[in-house]
């Protein structure tokens, strides 16, 4: 499944991460090896405890994320703007817990967060307010 996964993306700008480098060497050797095989691309290799990776982490998002407004991408509502800007509060926050060394479960509350804001933006998931703006502004069912 894992395999099915990864080829699916091979066409996608994406950054691939192994993470918790400092725990098992051969396991993240063997995971690193899984999906330069599948995808093509070198995963970034980080530990959240060692900073190990984070720098080449951050680059390759800054790099894509210039990019993108290179050729001319942009958010055609305020919902899909506001979702961002939510998104990059809390990835922000993930960066501050990990360098804080706070526990697993704050950060992973924390990208979950972000990403159900990405999710939204791409309208994989709805909201209770959505749902009320629709019968608000669209006369749904009247």
């Amino acid at each position: 499944m894992e395999d099915k996964i990864l080829g699916s993306l091979s066409d996608k700008e994406i950054v691939y991460v192994v993470s918790r480098a400092d725990l098992c060497e051969e396991g993240v050797v063997k995971v690193f090896k899984k999906v330069e095989s599948i995808t093509g691309c070198k995963p970034i290799v980080i530990s959240s405890i060692t900073m190990q990776g984070i720098d080449e982490l951050r680059e390759r998002v800054r790099a894509i994320m210039s990019s993108l407004s290179k050729i001319g991408t942009f958010l055609v509502s305020e919902r899909q703007r506001e979702l961002v800007w939510e998104m990059i509060i809390h990835l922000k926050r993930v960066v501050n817990l990990i360098e804080r060394g706070e526990g697993i479960e704050m950060v992973a509350e924390e990208m979950r967060c972000a990403i159900r804001c990405l999710e939204l933006f791409e309208g994989r998931g709805y909201t209770d307010e959505m749902i009320d703006k629709i019968f608000e502004e669209f006369c749904v069912g009247k």
